[in-house]
Parts: C-alpha cells; sequence; structure tokens
C-alpha cells in the first residue's frame, strides 16, 4: 500500500484535467455552492462527485484535493485484492499485488478524476465477499437438510452486502460503467449452480428459483437499459 500511494500521489495537480474530469470537479464545486444535487451532472454522483465536494469544503478548489480521493481508494484496493487471491495462495496473492500496484495503466487511471479510480477497491471487495458466500454453501446441497444454512446470520449478511452493488447500479447510478460488476453476479449464480446436488429431486424447487430469479433479473435489467 506504501508503495503504491508513493507512485501514484506525487504531482497530483500537474496535468490539466482531461475532458471527463471536468464533469466531476465542477459538478462538485457547484455542490460545495449550495446548488441542489439533482441539478448538476448526475453520473458517478454518489461514487466520486458528492466525495469530491467533501474533499472541496476542507482543502478548497485544489485540482489534488479531487484527485487524491481516487488515489486513496485505489491504493485501499490492495487490500481486498490480496485477501482473496490468497485464497489460492500466498505467492499468487504477492503477484497479483505487485502487479497492480505497478501497473502503468492503473497507476493512471488512479489519478485521474474518474469512477475507474475507484472500482477495483470496490469490485475487488464485491468478488471476495462473492467467495466467502460461496464457502459457506455446502457442496452437494440439499435443501431438506441444508436449508439453514441460508438463514445462518453470516450468509445473510453476505447477501445483504452483495444485494448493494447492483441495487447501486441498477437504480442509483443507471449511466455508470459500474453496471460491469453484474457480470460477476453471473459467474455466481453459475458457481451457486454447482453446489447443488442435481440428482436429488427435492432440490427441484431451487431450481425453479433459480429459473425465476434469472428471468426476472433479465427481463428488469432489459427495462432498464
Amino acid at each position: 500500500a506504501a508503495v503504491a500511494f508513493a507512485l501514484r500521489v506525487p504531482n497530483l495537480e500537474l496535468l490539466f484535467p482531461s475532458v471527463e474530469e471536468y464533469s466531476h470537479i465542477n459538478a462538485a464545486k457547484q455542490i460545495v455552492q449550495g446548488a441542489p444535487i439533482g441539478s448538476v451532472y448526475e453520473r458517478g454522483m454518489w461514487l466520486v462527485t458528492w466525495p469530491i465536494s467533501l474533499m472541496f469544503r476542507v482543502f478548497g478548489y485544489e485540482l489534488w484535493a479531487a484527485r487524491l480521493l481516487g488515489v486513496v481508494f485505489n491504493v485501499l484496493a490492495v487490500f481486498p485484492l490480496y485477501v482473496l487471491t490468497r485464497k489460492i495462495n500466498r505467492p499468487v496473492a504477492v503477484l497479483s499485488v505487485l502487479l497492480f500496484v505497478t501497473s502503468p495503466w492503473m497507476i493512471a487511471m488512479s489519478r485521474v478524476v474518474r469512477e475507474y479510480a475507484y472500482y477495483p477497491f470496490f469490485f475487488s471487495v464485491t468478488v471476495y465477499v462473492m467467495v466467502l458466500l460461496l464457502e459457506q454453501i455446502p457442496d452437494r446441497f440439499r435443501i431438506d437438510r441444508d436449508w439453514k444454512v441460508i438463514l445462518n446470520p453470516r450468509v445473510l449478511l453476505l447477501g445483504l452486502i452483495l444485494a448493494l452493488p447492483p441495487y447501486y447500479a441498477s437504480d442509483i447510478d443507471r449511466l455508470s460503467t459500474f453496471k460491469l460488476i453484474l457480470i460477476a453476479y453471473i459467474v455466481l449464480g453459475f458457481f451457486l449452480f454447482l453446489k447443488i446436488d442435481l440428482r436429488y429431486r427435492k432440490n427441484l424447487v431451487i431450481l425453479l428459483v433459480f429459473m425465476g430469479i434469472a428471468l426476472k433479473s433479465a427481463s428488469y435489467l432489459h427495462r432498464r437499459y
């Protein structure tokens, strides 16, 4: 994390803002000056613009202050990335973090006032929670034998956390490319499906629920996008 910060933070104010950065920066200024949130640039409001407005209130209208927040979140991504890849083994985790920390593209993206600086943290946390959820579900799941697992407080909490990213992507900020995280939910559904004992007839109800959720989600996303 220290190395990542050292590679990302120097001379944050050196380059002029790119076209996309102006949208967030100007909207953050307008919020500080009292403009209603609904009247300014909407994309990335709660992920980027509104937090930057808080930075402006503390440090003034400084370009480095707007960019610093993205750098901090980008650096924080090394922690969920490490614990996620540590599930494989320690060498893979160390290599993954080193590649992330030293990636020129990732360093460049972390230094601009755009959502892409924040995505590595939120995406890594989301996928890590998915892995924790999968670990709670026993292999060859049978509804009459293992149904209590679903009501386990830990499983319910993990499920609640995983409900937040799709809600944000589909209802709070539909213009955001944050919706790409939904691809990970398709993969999660596939691995949950593999946990089910397909030869056990009583599991038919679970398969019907899976199909219902899939069809409902597809219909909802089609209407939204």
